[in-house]
């Protein structure tokens, strides 16, 4: 896989799992997603298409203000978390 930091190995595994937003107020529809295991890094980022599949619209990104295309109610992202 071509990076910014150069070639890397990566593991691609397609349509193998289902994602879906944890909320604390309300329950989303999972979708069915493809997966790039990147070794080297341990934070999830997510494509613009599986975004917009799970409807977040995004309104500030650098304040990390976002909502649901169902709603008005302006979220904030959730803290970091590590995945090693």
């Amino acid at each position: 896989m071509e990076t910014s930091g150069g070639e890397v190995e990566a593991y691609f595994y397609r349509d193998t799992a289902d994602l879906e937003l944890a909320l604390e107020d309300r329950q989303t529809k999972p979708v069915r997603v493809n997966v790039i295991v990147n070794p080297s890094i341990y934070e999830v980022s997510m494509s613009d298409y599986v975004t917009s599949l799970l409807g977040i619209v995004l309104l500030d990104v650098k304040k990390g203000l976002w909502r649901l295309a169902d709603e008005d109610k302006v979220r904030t992202n959730a803290e970091p978390m590590e995945w090693i």
